[in-house]
C-alpha cells in the first residue's frame, strides 16, 4: 500500500510540474507577444513625431525636392556617377540598426532632411505620443525614453527611470536618420496583472486539470486501499481455513498408518497405503499453499539444524518414488569432494524443496526417466542440482515458470494433476533460506533445477 501512495504522490508531483512548465511557456509567449506590440507602438510613435515636424517643414514647391527610386542595376555607370547625395552600404545598414527595406530607408532619409533643416527629434513630444499610443491600446504602462549619440551613450532621458525586472520591457535601439548620429530606445513597465489576466483561462484550465487528476488519484487510492483490506481479510481467512485442514488430515493419516501396520492381508494393506499416499499428497498441497499465504507480518522464521545431506536426499526420494509405482526411474546421487557431509539448513524447507523438485522430475517425464542429483560448491554456495531426462519446458513457458498457479501445458504430453503452486513455493522457501532457485531446460531433452544456498548462512 505504501508503494501505491508513493507512486500516486510522484504522479501528482509530475502533473503539477508539467502544468507549471506549461504555464511558464505560456507566460513567456505572452511576454514575447507583448514585446512585439511595444516595438510596433514605439515605431508608430516615432513616425507620428516625425509627421508633426514635417507639417511645419513643407516645401513651397511640392515638386521640390524630388525623390526618385531606381535600382542600381537599372542605371548606367555614368548615371550613377552623376548622382548627388549620400550612399548607404549594406554593412552600414546593419551597423546603424537600419532596416533593409525601401520604406524604412526613405523614412530615415526624411529624418536626415529634417535634421539638416534644423528640425531635430523632439524627445518630449515622442514621449507624449508613445504614452498616448500605449493608453489607446489599453496598456496601463509607465515608460521613459533614452536618447543616445553615435557611440550609443545615453545623452538624454525623458520620463522617470525605473529598474528593469521580470515584467518590464525595453525596445530595440532605433536610429533617427541614416547617419547613425542619434538613437532612441523606450523602456516600459507593465503591471504583472495585465499578463496574468491574459493567462487567466490557461491558469483556470490548469488548476481544473490538477484538481480533477488529484481527485481521481484519491478515489483510486481509496478504492485500492479498500480492496487491499478486503484481500488481506480473505487471505487471513483462507490461511486459517487451510491451516485447520491439516489437523484432521494428520489425524486420518496417523489412524490409517496404525491400521496398515496391523493389517496382515496384502490386498487390504495395499489399499490402506494408497489412502496414506493420497492424504500425504493433500498435506503437501496444503503446506505449499501455507508457504504462499503468509501471516499478517509476511514473515516466517527459519530454523537451521544439521543435515546429513546424502541420506536426507535419499530418504526424500524414496518417499516420493513410492507415489509413482508405474515408473521405473534410474536415480543417481553424486557429491563433490569439497561439499561437506553435514550442512546447516532449515530441515522442513529443505525437505519440501527437494520433495517438490523430485516429484516434478517423476511427474513430467516418461517411465524410464533418469534423475541425477549433484552436490557441488560454487562461489561459496552449496549448489544442489536436480537433473532429469524428462519432457523439458518450452522456451515460451520458461519466462512464467515459478508464477503462482502457472502450469506448463504441452499438447503432445499427458495432463498431470496439480495447482501450479509447487515451483512458486520452492522459490519462496529457497529465498527464505537466503538462497535462490535457478533452472535450465530444453524441450524433449530435460531440465536441471539448482538450489543455491550460501555456505556461511546454511
Amino acid at each position: 500500500m505504501k508503494h501505491s501512495l508513493y507512486i500516486a504522490a510522484i504522479m501528482l508531483l509530475v502533473l503539477i510540474l508539467s502544468q507549471g512548465y506549461w504555464l511558464y511557456n505560456i507566460y513567456n509567449a505572452e511576454k514575447y507577444k507583448t514585446q512585439e506590440v511595444l516595438e510596433e507602438l514605439f515605431e508608430e510613435a516615432i513616425k507620428q513625431e516625425m509627421s508633426k515636424r514635417m507639417v511645419s517643414n513643407k516645401p513651397k514647391d511640392p515638386n521640390s525636392p524630388k525623390r526618385i527610386i531606381r535600382r542600381a542595376s537599372d542605371m548606367t555607370p555614368e548615371e550613377r556617377a552623376k548622382l548627388k547625395g549620400d550612399t548607404i552600404t549594406i554593412p552600414q545598414i546593419k551597423n546603424r540598426n537600419l532596416k533593409d527595406n525601401y520604406a524604412d530607408l526613405l523614412t530615415q532619409r526624411i529624418q536626415d532632411g529634417l535634421r539638416n533643416a534644423n528640425k531635430p527629434l523632439k524627445p518630449n513630444v515622442l514621449d507624449s505620443l508613445f504614452n498616448k499610443t500605449l493608453t489607446d491600446h489599453n496598456l496601463q504602462a509607465i515608460s521613459y525614453i533614452e536618447i543616445s549619440d553615435s557611440t550609443r551613450q545615453t545623452v538624454n532621458t525623458v520620463g522617470k527611470k525605473f529598474n528593469l525586472s521580470f515584467y518590464k520591457f525595453q525596445t530595440e535601439r532605433l536610429p533617427i536618420g541614416t547617419q547613425g548620429l542619434q538613437y532612441v530606445q523606450a523602456f516600459v513597465k507593465l503591471p504583472l496583472s495585465d499578463i496574468v489576466q491574459r493567462m487567466l483561462l490557461a491558469f483556470t484550465v490548469s488548476c481544473l486539470i490538477i484538481l480533477t487528476s488529484a481527485s481521481c488519484l484519491y478515489y483510486l487510492l481509496r478504492t485500492i486501499r479498500k480492496a487491499h483490506a478486503q484481500l488481506r481479510d480473505r487471505e487471513i481467512a483462507v490461511h486459517s481455513a487451510i491451516h485447520d485442514l491439516k489437523s484432521p488430515l494428520n489425524t486420518a493419516y496417523a489412524s490409517i498408518d496404525f491400521i496398515a501396520s496391523q493389517e496382515k492381508e496384502p490386498m487390504k494393506a495395499n489399499i490402506l497405503n494408497i489412502g496414506k499416499t493420497q492424504i500425504r499428497q493433500l498435506i503437501e498441497i496444503i503446506e505449499s499453499m501455507l508457504s504462499l499465504l503468509k501471516t499478517a507480518d509476511g514473515k516466517e522464521s527459519t530454523r537451521r539444524s544439521p543435515i546429513e545431506i546424502k541420506s536426507f536426499i535419499e530418504q526424500t526420494y524414496q518417499a516420493i518414488v513410492r507415489l509413482y509405482p508405474n515408473k521405473i526411474p534410474l536415480f543417481k546421487l553424486e557429491k563433490s569432494e569439497n561439499f561437506p557431509d553435514m550442512i546447516q539448513a532449515d530441515t522442513v524447507r529443505m525437505e519440501r524443496c527437494l520433495r517438490n523438485l523430485l516429484e516434478n522430475a517423476l511427474k513430467y517425464s516418461d517411465d524410464d526417466v533418469r534423475i541425477t542429483v549433484t552436490l557441488t560448491m560454487k562461489n561459496n554456495h552449496y549448489r544442489i542440482a536436480i537433473k532429469d531426462t524428462g519432457w523439458g519446458i518450452p522456451k515460451k513457458a520458461q519466462k512464467k515458470l515459478g508464477q503462482q498457479f502457472f502450469r506448463v501445458k504441452q499438447a503432445d504430453k499427458p495432463a498431470q494433476p496439480g495447482y501450479g503452486l509447487g515451483l512458486s513455493s520452492v522459490m519462496l522457501m529457497a529465498k527464505e533460506m537466503g538462497g535462490s532457485l535457478t533452472f535450465q531446460s530444453e524441450k524433449n531433452v530435460g531440465s536441471t533445477f539448482f538450489i543455491n544456498l550460501p555456505a556461511e548462512n546454511s
